[in-house]
Protein backbone atom coordinates (compact mmCIF):
# COMPACT_ATOMS: atom_id res chain seq x y z
CA UNK A 1 0.00 0.00 0.00
CA UNK A 2 0.92 3.88 -0.85
CA UNK A 3 1.05 6.45 1.93
CA UNK A 4 -1.98 7.53 0.70
CA UNK A 5 -4.08 4.71 1.26
CA UNK A 6 -2.13 3.88 4.28
CA UNK A 7 -3.34 7.25 5.31
CA UNK A 8 -7.11 6.08 3.99
CA UNK A 9 -7.18 2.62 5.96
CA UNK A 10 -5.82 4.53 9.45
CA UNK A 11 -8.47 7.13 9.14
CA UNK A 12 -10.85 4.68 8.70
CA UNK A 13 -9.86 2.28 10.85
CA UNK A 14 -10.00 5.41 13.86
CA UNK A 15 -13.56 6.10 12.58
CA UNK A 16 -14.70 2.64 12.96
CA UNK A 17 -12.73 2.35 16.33
CA UNK A 18 -14.21 5.53 17.92
CA UNK A 19 -17.88 3.49 16.92
CA UNK A 20 -17.02 0.24 18.28
CA UNK A 21 -15.98 1.68 21.55
CA UNK A 22 -19.39 3.18 21.32
CA UNK A 23 -21.21 -0.11 21.24
CA UNK A 24 -19.42 -1.85 23.96
CA UNK A 25 -20.43 1.43 25.83
CA UNK A 26 -23.69 1.53 24.97
CA UNK A 27 -24.45 -2.03 24.23
CA UNK A 28 -24.85 -3.79 27.30
CA UNK A 29 -27.11 -0.65 28.55
CA UNK A 30 -29.35 -0.77 25.88
CA UNK A 31 -30.11 -4.08 27.10
CA UNK A 32 -30.48 -3.42 30.60
CA UNK A 33 -32.59 0.03 30.02
CA UNK A 34 -34.88 -3.38 27.59
CA UNK A 35 -35.38 -5.53 30.40
CA UNK A 36 -36.51 -3.02 32.61
CA UNK A 37 -39.98 -2.89 30.50
CA UNK A 38 -40.23 -6.54 30.57
CA UNK A 39 -37.84 -9.55 28.74
CA UNK A 40 -40.88 -10.51 26.54
CA UNK A 41 -40.36 -6.64 25.31
CA UNK A 42 -36.68 -6.60 24.79
CA UNK A 43 -36.91 -9.69 22.75
CA UNK A 44 -39.34 -7.63 20.66
CA UNK A 45 -37.27 -4.28 20.77
CA UNK A 46 -34.32 -6.44 19.47
CA UNK A 47 -36.08 -8.46 16.71
CA UNK A 48 -36.90 -5.17 15.27
CA UNK A 49 -34.11 -2.94 15.47
CA UNK A 50 -32.54 -6.85 13.96
CA UNK A 51 -35.60 -6.52 10.54
CA UNK A 52 -34.68 -2.65 10.74
CA UNK A 53 -31.14 -3.53 10.10
CA UNK A 54 -31.63 -6.13 7.82
CA UNK A 55 -34.21 -4.43 5.42
CA UNK A 56 -31.74 -1.66 5.09
CA UNK A 57 -28.83 -3.24 4.28
CA UNK A 58 -29.81 -3.74 0.49
CA UNK A 59 -30.81 -0.06 -0.21
CA UNK A 60 -27.92 1.43 1.57
CA UNK A 61 -25.44 -0.22 -0.13
CA UNK A 62 -27.55 0.02 -3.62
CA UNK A 63 -27.75 3.77 -3.01
CA UNK A 64 -24.31 4.43 -1.60
CA UNK A 65 -23.15 2.79 -5.39
CA UNK A 66 -25.42 5.46 -7.15
CA UNK A 67 -24.70 8.82 -5.13
CA UNK A 68 -22.45 11.07 -4.74
CA UNK A 69 -20.40 9.31 -7.30
CA UNK A 70 -19.98 6.38 -5.16
CA UNK A 71 -18.34 8.22 -2.48
CA UNK A 72 -19.09 6.46 0.92
CA UNK A 73 -18.27 9.12 3.60
CA UNK A 74 -21.57 11.42 3.51
CA UNK A 75 -23.64 8.25 3.94
CA UNK A 76 -21.36 7.63 7.21
CA UNK A 77 -21.23 10.80 8.52
CA UNK A 78 -25.13 10.90 8.66
CA UNK A 79 -25.65 7.65 9.60
CA UNK A 80 -23.33 8.59 12.11
CA UNK A 81 -25.24 12.01 13.43
CA UNK A 82 -28.65 10.04 13.28
CA UNK A 83 -26.49 7.71 15.68
CA UNK A 84 -25.92 10.62 18.24
CA UNK A 85 -29.73 11.85 18.34
CA UNK A 86 -30.39 8.34 18.80
CA UNK A 87 -28.30 8.11 21.59
CA UNK A 88 -29.22 11.20 22.91
CA UNK A 89 -32.93 10.34 23.37
CA UNK A 90 -32.69 6.85 25.00
CA UNK A 91 -32.74 7.99 28.80
CA UNK A 92 -35.54 10.00 27.91
CA UNK A 93 -37.52 7.15 26.88
CA UNK A 94 -39.87 5.88 29.37
CA UNK A 95 -42.38 3.43 27.41
CA UNK A 96 -42.06 0.62 25.23
CA UNK A 97 -43.11 2.11 22.04
CA UNK A 98 -40.37 4.85 22.23
CA UNK A 99 -38.01 1.93 22.88
CA UNK A 100 -39.51 0.00 20.05
CA UNK A 101 -38.66 3.29 18.30
CA UNK A 102 -35.63 4.10 18.99
CA UNK A 103 -34.82 0.13 18.25
CA UNK A 104 -36.18 0.50 14.84
CA UNK A 105 -34.34 3.59 13.88
CA UNK A 106 -30.65 1.86 15.77
CA UNK A 107 -31.79 -1.11 13.37
CA UNK A 108 -31.67 1.17 9.89
CA UNK A 109 -28.68 3.08 11.14
CA UNK A 110 -27.16 -0.41 12.18
CA UNK A 111 -27.91 -1.32 8.69
CA UNK A 112 -26.15 1.50 6.77
CA UNK A 113 -23.29 1.86 8.93
CA UNK A 114 -22.28 -2.22 8.01
CA UNK A 115 -23.16 -2.17 4.43
CA UNK A 116 -21.60 1.45 3.22
CA UNK A 117 -18.30 0.33 6.11
CA UNK A 118 -17.97 -2.92 4.28
CA UNK A 119 -18.03 -1.48 1.08
CA UNK A 120 -15.23 1.47 1.96
CA UNK A 121 -13.26 -1.33 3.18
CA UNK A 122 -13.58 -3.08 -0.25
CA UNK A 123 -12.60 0.16 -1.73
CA UNK A 124 -9.75 1.32 0.24
CA UNK A 125 -8.46 -2.53 -0.36
CA UNK A 126 -7.99 -3.45 -3.64
CA UNK A 127 -4.91 -5.04 -4.08
CA UNK A 128 -5.61 -8.55 -3.25
CA UNK A 129 -2.49 -9.77 -1.95
CA UNK A 130 -2.98 -7.29 1.38
CA UNK A 131 -6.45 -7.51 1.70
CA UNK A 132 -6.43 -10.52 4.52
CA UNK A 133 -3.61 -8.95 6.26
CA UNK A 134 -5.60 -5.72 6.20
CA UNK A 135 -8.86 -6.96 7.11
CA UNK A 136 -7.33 -8.39 9.94
CA UNK A 137 -5.80 -5.83 11.38
CA UNK A 138 -8.73 -3.89 11.07
CA UNK A 139 -11.02 -5.95 13.25
CA UNK A 140 -8.06 -6.46 15.43
CA UNK A 141 -8.35 -3.39 16.55
CA UNK A 142 -12.32 -3.19 16.47
CA UNK A 143 -12.76 -5.44 18.13
CA UNK A 144 -10.17 -4.03 21.20
CA UNK A 145 -12.22 -1.06 21.10
CA UNK A 146 -15.13 -2.36 22.07
CA UNK A 147 -13.46 -4.15 25.19
CA UNK A 148 -12.10 -0.86 26.00
CA UNK A 149 -15.81 0.33 25.63
CA UNK A 150 -17.39 -2.11 27.38
CA UNK A 151 -14.96 -1.04 30.87
CA UNK A 152 -15.42 2.65 29.97
CA UNK A 153 -19.29 2.10 30.01
CA UNK A 154 -19.00 0.36 33.24
CA UNK A 155 -17.05 2.99 34.71
CA UNK A 156 -19.64 5.74 33.89
CA UNK A 157 -22.72 3.99 34.27
CA UNK A 158 -21.12 3.94 38.13
CA UNK A 159 -20.01 6.97 38.60
CA UNK A 160 -22.07 9.53 36.18
CA UNK A 161 -25.49 7.59 35.17
CA UNK A 162 -27.25 6.46 32.26
CA UNK A 163 -28.22 9.81 30.64
CA UNK A 164 -24.08 10.81 30.93
CA UNK A 165 -23.12 7.27 28.99
CA UNK A 166 -25.38 8.33 25.97
CA UNK A 167 -24.05 11.88 25.48
CA UNK A 168 -20.42 11.18 26.22
CA UNK A 169 -21.09 8.71 23.24
CA UNK A 170 -23.12 10.65 20.87
CA UNK A 171 -20.40 13.65 21.37
CA UNK A 172 -17.72 10.51 20.44
CA UNK A 173 -19.16 9.30 17.28
CA UNK A 174 -19.81 13.46 15.77
CA UNK A 175 -16.18 13.96 16.94
CA UNK A 176 -15.36 10.69 14.76
CA UNK A 177 -16.36 12.21 11.82
CA UNK A 178 -12.88 14.56 11.58
CA UNK A 179 -11.25 10.60 10.53
CA UNK A 180 -13.61 10.40 7.83
CA UNK A 181 -13.28 13.88 6.28
CA UNK A 182 -9.04 13.42 6.48
CA UNK A 183 -9.94 10.69 3.98
CA UNK A 184 -8.92 11.22 0.33
CA UNK A 185 -11.91 9.39 -1.38
CA UNK A 186 -11.07 10.74 -4.70
CA UNK A 187 -7.77 8.90 -4.68
CA UNK A 188 -9.98 5.59 -4.05
CA UNK A 189 -12.04 6.39 -7.31
CA UNK A 190 -8.69 6.45 -9.10
CA UNK A 191 -6.90 3.57 -8.27
CA UNK A 192 -10.24 1.06 -8.80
Amino acid sequence: MNDVMKKNMRMFTANSSVFAVVTGIVGPYITVLLASKGFVEMGIAMAIMMVSQALTTFFSGYISDRLFGGTRKPFLIAAGVLQAVIFVFYPHATTTVHFYALQFVLGMVGGILTTIRVALLSDLLPIRKSRGQAVGTYNFFLTCASAVGLVVGSIVVKYYGYSMLFTTSAVAILLSSFFLLQMDENYIKQEV
